[in-house]
């Protein structure tokens, strides 16, 4: 015999240390011719043999598949010199796995010769645990040419008598915090591994639900507990389940497996356990519920935000919105985007909405914020409507609502740049007195209409009429000819410089949405121009209407960080003034025809 390897360890097995050197030289000499001289094939008949350790257990205990096997080998001197890198086939295994869980698999083998003849005899080693109760089958496994017999073995439901009795070495628990929820709420679902002893390896199977959303609640938790005189190690991970059809939902059993090393006898024992299954009834919302869409949470909230206090928008002037909805229950893929309907009076830019989860107190809070930048484009009273989201309160089982209420504003009319010159400045709030002073004298504010007292009136009559004789008298006086009617209007430069105008264009400066009213204003003579609107009516420009729209869109809504229609724009500016002379000439010359009915 030349040797036996018998562990996994794949040593073999020789005589002492202590023979000579000599003797052993000779020895390795011997068997080296030994090798040469022998065939290179045996006709050693293959065998393969499978039993287990017993053939009747509970769902909860394991079973030892040992199955041995012997083949043909061919020795030569590299072969000998690497024994522990032997390569040897396995067994087919068939369908095995179908009924038993396959814990652990060990292999180890021995080296027989004889009359020339080698052979190794193999041993697989298989730790096994059953899928589930009733009569298993063992299949017939192959190996080369040879096959086992089938073995049938029989599962009894339930725990073993000696688990029951309450020696049990491990065992696993599961929980839910409702047994009846309302479709997508929340339920939290608890495991818990008991365990005595230290583990050299183990694993508790993570759960998956159908029609079921599961997620993580926080992290592991470890914790010790004393049951009756033994002392036993926890281990808690809890889940958010979240239903996603009406019915029975089934949360079928956990199941764990790990090893550990009996402290007495230094044997490595193989730990089994399995939770009891659950259900949990899953109802419809209720039929009175007034929402659109259906949101189950413990708590709800609704909140809104501004970049800049809303009450002193001036046109052209834009503010962010912004619309905070908080949940708790609730997870963020599941809250409802909120719908809201801005007014005519402002052009809105809405960004993406962001979304987020953290646990706190057991729970999930999920937080959704919706932001969009507002541009107000017209002067006057604008009411932002309320809004409003139905949700059902989990906790107190009632309908409830949130809303941010209505609110009016009131938007300025654009007193020109506020970066800009005083003089534009100034320009505008003379053009602003000029239009609340026409806008009073037709009916203005009824408030101020009431507190005006009658002697003002005539002073104000009284006044009026000697500036007309001293303007008739003046006018006499000179001579004909002379007249520059156009001299006391526009003699002076005007105080929007076309040249920083395009400059502010090119750059995609903020101020520029603000001075072109003014510069229109001022190099067309159009002083009832305040705003955007009332400059794109009137130039009706394609070119100019489709680079304002880029710039709002640059400057207010997010999406693009390069501005490059600048030049474009401040072309259009450019040739705009060179056609100054033809650009709404009846227009310029006699006030706007108003049609009435």
């Amino acid at each position: 015999m030349v040797g036996e390897q018998t562990n996994s360890t794949h040593s073999i097995r020789l005589p002492s240390d202590r023979i000579p050197h000599q003797l052993l030289s000779s020895m390795w000499v011997l068997l080296y011719a030994m090798v040469l001289l022998w065939p290179a094939a045996a006709t050693a008949a293959e065998k393969l043999e499978a039993s287990v350790n017993r053939n009747a257990l509970h769902e909860d205990e394991t079973l030892t598949l040992t199955v041995q096997g012997e083949m043909e080998i061919e020795l030569n001197l590299g072969s000998i010199m690497s024994l522990r890198n032997l390569d040897l086939p396995e067994p087919d295994l068939g369908n095995l796995t179908d009924s038993f869980e396959i814990l652990d698999q060990r292999q180890a083998y021995s080296l027989r010769s004889v009359n020339g003849e080698h052979s190794a005899e193999v041993t697989w080693t298989f730790q096994l645990a059953p899928r589930r109760s009733g009569s298993l089958t063992i299949p017939s496994l192959s190996f080369k040419n040879a096959q086992s017999q089938p073995i049938q073995v029989e599962v009894n439901p339930g725990s073993s008598p000696q688990a029951a009795a309450g020696a049990r070495e491990a065992w696993v628990e599961a929980e839910v915090d409702k047994s009846r929820v309302f479709v997508q709420e929340q339920l939290v679902y608890t495991l818990r591994l008991y365990y005595r002893g230290s583990l050299i390896g183990g694993n508790l199977s993570e759960p998956s639900f159908d029609n079921a959303v599961v997620e993580p609640l926080g992290e592991q938790q470890q914790t010790t507990a004393r049951i009756g005189n033994n002392r036993y190690q926890v281990v808690e991970r809890r889940y958010l389940v979240y239903p996603e059809r009406t019915g029975e939902l089934t949360l079928p059993s956990q199941q764990f497996t790990g090893r550990q090393r009996d402290p007495a006898t230094g044997t490595l024992e193989f730990l089994r356990a399995q939770s009891k299954p659950l259900t949990v009834e899953v109802v419809p919302p209720p039929s009175d519920f007034p929402g659109d869409t259906w949101v189950p949470a413990e708590s709800l909230v609704l909140d809104e935000s501004w970049s800049n206090d809303p009450e002193t928008l001036q046109v052209g002037d834009s503010v962010t919105r912004t619309l905070t909805l908080k949940a708790l229950g609730l997870l963020e893929t599941a809250l409802p985007r909120l719908a809201v309907d801005y007014p005519a009076q402002f052009r809105v830019y809405p960004e993406s909405p962001a979304a987020k989860s953290e646990i706190k107190s057991g729970t999930v809070e999920s937080t959704q914020t919706q932001s969009a930048v507002l541009m107000a484009v017209e002067p006057g009273s604008v009411t932002l409507p309320e809004v409003r989201l139905h949700w059902w309160d989990t906790v107190n089982d009632r309908s409830r609502v949130a809303v941010i209420p209505a609110r009016t504003l009131t938007v300025a009319p654009a007193p020109g740049s506020d970066g800009g010159t005083s003089a534009i400045a100034q320009a505008d709030r003379s053009d602003s007195r000029a239009s609340a002073a026409g806008s009073g004298t037709a009916g203005g504010s009824p408030q101020a209409a009431n507190g005006s007292e009658s002697w003002l009136a005539w002073v104000a009559a009284f006044f009026a009429l000697a500036w007309m004789i001293t303007l008739w008298l003046w006018l006499r006086k000179r001579k004909p000819g002379k007249v520059d009617t156009g001299s006391t209007k526009h003699n002076t430069r005007p105080t929007v410089d076309l040249d920083r105008l395009k400059r502010y264009a090119i750059h995609g400066h903020v101020d520029t949405l603000r001075l072109i009213p003014a510069w229109v204003r001022e190099t067309f003579h159009q002083p009832q121009i305040h705003t955007l609107k009332e400059t794109r009516d009137f130039f009706n420009d394609s070119s100019l209407n489709q680079s304002l729209d880029a710039l709002e869109q640059f400057l207010y809504s997010g999406g693009e960080t390069e501005w490059k229609r600048g030049k474009e724009l401040a072309a259009t500016l450019e040739r705009l003034k060179q056609n100054r002379g033809t650009t709404r000439s009846k227009d310029s010359a006699l006030p706007p025809f108003s049609k009435r009915a």
